[in-house]
């Protein structure tokens, strides 16, 4: 009896031992947390959609559903070998027959930092893989011909004449390493623009002509800017334009929740006059914010459908502004899909008015239809 408490005990030791040893290695080496959470955890980061169709991506790589019910997806297809490595799907658009993905690492200890991947649409197998020095984050066709890239440092333009085969014909490198985030075209006076989210260090707006190339023309600040917690404070991460006004997302970069200086909501430009643009912000009240959190303080993602500008905004699902008179905007709510209060990350906005939302933690999607 002796004998077997004494091997129990070694036993225990042993592990609480080994235990030990994990613990410190994994705070020393934090991504470990990190990889071991999204081994089973595999959540969304994106949602678009072509007609009928849905595609999201994340940790557990692309899906494609069919979505003409919003609350009953059929998954038609699925790719998730390009989760190795640390690496999450971020974006996607399709051009043709191909849908076009952009991946980064979700870690800095990761053998693959980013790539644009070549996919047929139909059955989502892969077509080609392009490689890149940069953190990809999201992907749009343009001119019926180009592929805009943005990453974390820069971003990159490709013929895709060859839709099998896209080509870099222009890039980049910000000498600062500024993160060229959500991003969103629009025109005026037959010039071509896009309007980048900068994070903490606002908007960006480049022309584009007709050869893929960029030129750099002004930038909007956000209104405040300073440090708290040695962490840039106010953020933007996703832009979209109906021109001639910018919405933005607006949010704090805290390492606490709820900080007395915190702000959330949504920042409304006028690009009438590059030369003087005007901004207003349109705060969420404190009775409505989120309490649950992801990596990036929400919101940071937006769309727009008709009157109304959707944020999504943690476990309250979405936060809504009415935009009827852009230039008087306010706040009018939130709408939580899941009826859960689950953390939701991505959002998505189809041209018929379906409105998605995707889980921060799992691949479940929610969906309704705006307006029924």
């Amino acid at each position: 009896m002796i004998s077997a408490r004494k091997k129990i005990s070694r036993w225990l030791i042993c592990m609480l031992c080994v235990l030990g040893v994990a613990t410190i290695y994994i705070r020393l080496n934090p991504h470990y947390k990190t990889d071991i959470f999204r081994s089973f955890a595999k959540g969304n980061w994106y949602l678009f959609s072509e007609q009928d169709t849905l595609y999201a991506m994340g940790y557990y790589g692309v899906r494609k559903y069919l979505a003409s019910d919003p609350k009953n997806l059929i998954l038609l297809a699925e790719n998730d070998e390009f989760t190795s490595a640390r690496v999450i799907a971020r974006g996607g658009c399709v051009h043709g027959r191909y849908l076009y993905m952009t991946t980064r690492s979700f870690t800095n200890n990761s053998s693959e930092i980013g790539s644009l991947v070549v996919l047929q649409k139909d059955n989502l197998e892969s077509v080609r893989k392009i490689n890149s020095d940069m953190k990809l984050v999201e992907v749009q066709q343009y001119l019926d011909r180009y592929l805009l890239v943005s990453g974390i440092g820069g971003f990159i333009i490709f013929d895709a004449i060859n839709p099998s085969n896209p080509k870099e014909i222009f890039s980049y490198k910000h000498h600062k390493h500024r993160e060229y985030q959500g991003f969103d075209f629009f025109e005026n006076d037959n010039k071509l623009y896009v309007a980048f989210a900068h994070f903490a260090e606002g908007i960006g707006i480049w022309e584009l002509d007709h050869s893929g190339k960029a030129t750099a023309v002004t930038e909007i600040s956000l209104n405040e800017s300073f440090l708290v917690n040695q962490m840039p404070f106010y953020q933007t991460m996703d832009v979209i334009v109906d021109y001639p006004y910018l919405y933005a997302t607006y949010a704090t970069q805290t390492e606490k929740v709820s900080v007395k200086s915190d702000r959330r909501g949504l920042l409304v430009a006028d690009l009438s006059d590059l030369d003087n643009i005007e901004k207003k912000m349109v705060l969420i009240p404190v009775s409505d914010w989120y309490h649950k959190t992801t990596g990036d303080r929400q919101p940071s993602y937006l769309k727009k459908f008709e009157n109304n500008v959707y944020l999504n905004f943690g476990e309250k699902g979405v936060a809504i502004f009415d935009v009827t008179n852009p230039d008087n905007p306010y706040y009018s709510g939130t709408n939580d899909l899941s009826n859960d209060s689950a953390l939701i990350q991505p959002i998505y906005v189809t041209d018929d008015g379906k409105l998605f939302t995707g889980s921060y933690y799992w691949k479940t999607i929610y969906g309704m239809t705006l307006g029924k």
